[in-house]
């Protein structure tokens, strides 16, 4: 921790909406605020954290803004011009294995928000000149960083309520204008993410999918069985009002549900009186920035890495591949 750098520049390219959010996440780190759990260290490593630049093509000038930040409207002027330390990447998600390639290169750790690639033949590029490069990378599956998420990996790994029998995931929501990519690439990711976080590489058994005019997969309902027996069903739709996402595990002896938004667990054991695990509040994208200059840094494991991105990418090509069979049936 002697030789840390007396500032450590950071850089969002893209400011999107989740840009933004990482914006406004770094500066609250910046600002002191710190969490009691951050562990490592890490809080000497936050203490010399600058938000130097942005960029987006979006942007009428460059130049510093009056929050004295740099703007840039291309990440090769960024790179051109100042000395950055780290980045998030937060663009769309067709521009990552190229925006990756240029920054990984000069030997600057990032952070890729999800999907890190469109393909997973992108994501092991990627993990590839991270690996020659010896720089981190960290992929962008904020919902790890959900309490209701680290509870109940906890809580299966130690087996508290028996062998799990089945599992159900859903998640809708209206669709987002913003979004170009089908539901299978913007928002499925999570719960296969979660999925093979929980229960181990799945095999599917079933699949149907929902399209728009353009023919754009809107709605998946996916029947899936693991090699431990547990049985799970996984249905993510842009087609319901409703937002939501939650997941139910039945096991030998109990039952979880869990509200990822509002952060919340919901507990039926057998032989207790059911109850309610409420409380929970954290800031899921600020934890993961702090975890990411934890992991540069190498002062704890990080909750996720480029090898989940992978896997969960296999999975999400296989599925897409049966979306495609489909759609030429």
């Amino acid at each position: 921790m002697d030789n840390l750098p007396r500032k450590i520049r950071l850089a969002i390219v893209g400011c999107g909406k989740m840009g933004l959010i990482h914006k406004k996440a770094a500066q609250q780190l910046i600002g002191g605020a710190h969490e009691q759990y951050y562990k490592g260290g890490v809080g000497k490593v936050l203490q010399r954290l600058c938000l130097d630049s942005l960029v987006d093509p979006s942007f009428l000038r460059t130049g510093k803004d009056r929050e004295n930040i740099f703007r840039f409207r291309t990440h090769e002027e960024l790179l051109r011009k100042r000395p950055i330390d780290a980045a998030v990447i937060a663009a769309p998600t067709v521009t990552h294995r190229a925006l990756a390639g240029d920054f990984l290169t000069r030997g600057i750790p990032l952070l890729i928000e999800k999907p890190v690639a469109e393909k997973t033949a992108e994501i092991l590029e990627i993990k590839k000149l991270a690996e020659d490069a010896g720089v981190f990378v960290l992929p962008g599956h904020v919902e790890r960083y959900n309490p209701v998420t680290i509870d109940i990996a906890e809580t299966l790994k130690y087996k508290v309520y028996g062998k799990v029998t089945n599992y159900s995931f859903v998640r809708t929501s209206p669709r987002p204008e913003r979004i170009p990519d089908s539901i299978i690439i913007d928002k499925l990711i999570h719960d296969v993410d979660l999925l093979l976080r929980f229960f181990g590489k799945p095999k599917v058994e079933a699949a149907k999918f929902s399209r728009d005019k353009q023919g754009i997969v809107i709605e998946c309902d996916l029947s899936l069985r693991h090699r431990s027996g547990v049985t799970g069903r996984v249905f993510s739709s842009w087609k319901v009002n409703r937002k939501e996402r939650s997941i139910a595990i039945d096991a030998e002896r109990g039952r979880i549900e869990a509200d990822f938004t509002n952060k919340t667990l919901f507990v039926k054991r057998l032989n207790e009186f059911p109850k309610a695990i409420t409380g929970y509040g954290n800031n899921q994208v600020k934890d993961q920035l702090a975890d990411f200059f934890a992991g540069i840094f190498r002062l704890v494991p990080p909750l996720v890495n480029i090898d989940d991105a992978v896997k969960s990418a296999r999975l999400i090509d296989r599925i897409a591949s049966l979306a495609a069979a489909e759609k030429s049936c």
